[in-house]
């Protein structure tokens, strides 16, 4: 018998006790997933070309994937870079503080099973006893460090300082480590709260274009326009492809540990719905009406105040500055130095010096600002009409005058009469644009597209959904 055969047999034996003896559901899971990993070992170990695929096979796969192999290539290299640095560091803290934590938790379960809803709900990649470990190594390392900083620091007073600032910042440590989780699963439920009501219209223009069951949250979670759902739409969708849930089992064990109450209802009335075999098109179509309404009734002009400030963060952020822009704070900037020098004195001439600096620096970048902003809004709207009428016709009839848009239109349909497909027609018109709900409605729809969804009619519903979050939240 091989070392590696040895190695992972014994490694099977001992993870199917703590299987055996474990409680919580979700490490039970985690225990399974190592033992499958040590068979899978042996198997090749046994058999090492059956685990082998031919390159004729491997496109095969990656063609009923909907995948690249470039893109499989990124996304291995992303995630290796992603958890490469806590894997790491949990494995140390593990080393030294697993079993106390084990005792930890064997001594008080609900403490356990808190902390364990706490981090799922908080979306933080750890299981509950990695967490543990963690938080005690870094306290004690932190008792150690400032310990030795404090003796440093207050030799010539008293060396009972130096312990006092390890003490503290050990326990400053420990309490970032229990706030942090319950902080993070706060922020979740209120971001997930405000895009409820437009993740609802979203799921019903996907429903509405084709897609069923399953399909319809996977293109939510590749899209990434719903960031902060994507931790409960990943996990419904490992729970039926991994652990071979039934999708109505996975979206009753979701619905247990998201934060937020309202989507809690959500997945325990989609769960219910296909159960009793109801239309989840009917279902979706009325739920985005009715809490639309009830945001448009409930919406208050410090809420608006807010989407606006948002908003307005986001176009500086993505704001492509041009050369005037560069020159005109340059040029304020030169005013603003130059004054400080020549005309400290003349108290008159230097505020307004320093006024007209500043008006100089931030006026052309602002006016381009806006310049950008009414372009984008029209834009949108004549881009809305484009969808409504790809979706009714074909590419090659539509002749209507899309005004700012026509160039990209006129570009998009030469484009489909040299035989260039219409999803990568449709990607340069999202890239020429530099619109970002342009962008994100082609994005969107590309995705759903792959899932089954009818590209015209996805494309409409999805524009259509986004243009109606926008007047809800900004006007």
């Amino acid at each position: 018998m091989s070392k590696t055969i040895q190695e992972s047999s014994n490694k099977i034996i001992r993870l199917s006790g703590i299987y055996e003896t474990e409680t919580i559901k979700r490490r039970k899971l985690s225990h399974l997933n190592l033992i499958l990993e040590e068979i899978e070992k042996i198997e090749k170990e046994v058999n090492p070309k059956k685990s082998q695929i031919n390159i004729i096979q491997q496109k095969h796969l990656l063609k009923e994937l909907k995948i690249s192999e470039h893109q499989l290539k990124q996304s291995l290299k992303k995630k290796e870079r992603k958890s490469i640095h806590i894997n790491t560091y949990a494995k140390i803290t593990n080393l030294f503080f697993e079993p106390i934590s084990e005792k930890i938790l064997q001594s008080f379960p609900f403490f356990g099973t808190n902390i364990h809803k706490t981090l799922l709900a908080s979306g933080i990649k750890l299981i509950s006893i990695s967490y543990i470990s963690i938080s005690l190594f870094t306290s004690f390392l932190l008792l150690f460090l400032g310990t030795v900083l404090g003796v440093f620091l207050f030799y010539s007073y008293s060396f009972s300082y130096g312990l006092i600032s390890g003490l503290i910042l050990s326990l400053l440590s420990l309490l970032t480590f229990i706030y942090y989780p319950i902080n993070l699963k706060k922020k979740r439920k209120k971001n997930l709260d405000e895009e409820y009501p437009f993740l609802v219209t979203h799921l019903s223009a996907l429903a509405n274009s084709g897609l069923k069951g399953k399909d319809i949250l996977k293109p939510i979670l590749l899209s990434h326009n719903y960031k902060s759902f994507s931790i409960e739409i990943n996990r419904i969708i490992n729970l039926v492809n991994i652990f071979g849930y039934s999708l109505t089992q996975a979206l009753e064990e979701t619905s247990n540990f998201t934060p937020s109450k309202k989507m809690q209802e959500l997945l325990e009335d989609l769960s219910n719905n296909i159960k009793n075999k109801q239309d989840l098109k009917n279902y979706f179509n009325r739920k985005s009406k009715l809490l639309l309404s009830q945001y448009r009734l409930n919406k208050t002009f410090l809420k608006k105040f807010k989407n606006l400030f948002k908003y307005s963060k986001e176009l500086i952020f993505h704001f492509k500055p041009k050369l005037g822009n560069i020159l005109s704070i340059i040029i304020g900037i030169i005013i603003v130095i130059t004054n400080f020098y020549l005309f400290r004195a003349n108290t008159i001439l230097f505020s307004i010096l320093i006024l007209v600096g500043v008006l100089i620096m931030w006026f052309v970048p602002l006016i381009d600002i806006f310049l950008s902003f009414k372009r984008d809004i029209k834009l949108e709207t004549q881009f809305f009409k484009f969808t409504k009428e790809l979706n009714r016709t074909s590419i090659l009839n539509i002749e209507k005058d899309y005004k700012e848009l026509n160039p990209f239109v006129k570009k998009l349909k030469n484009q489909y009469k040299l035989g260039i497909p219409l999803n990568k027609a449709l990607e340069t018109f999202a890239r020429d644009s530099e619109n970002r709900l342009i962008q994100s409605s082609i994005h969107s729809s590309l995705e759903a597209n792959k899932f089954g969804a009818s590209l015209q009619k996805v494309l409409f519903q999805i524009t259509a959904s986004k243009i109606m979050r926008n007047k809800l939240k900004y006007e």
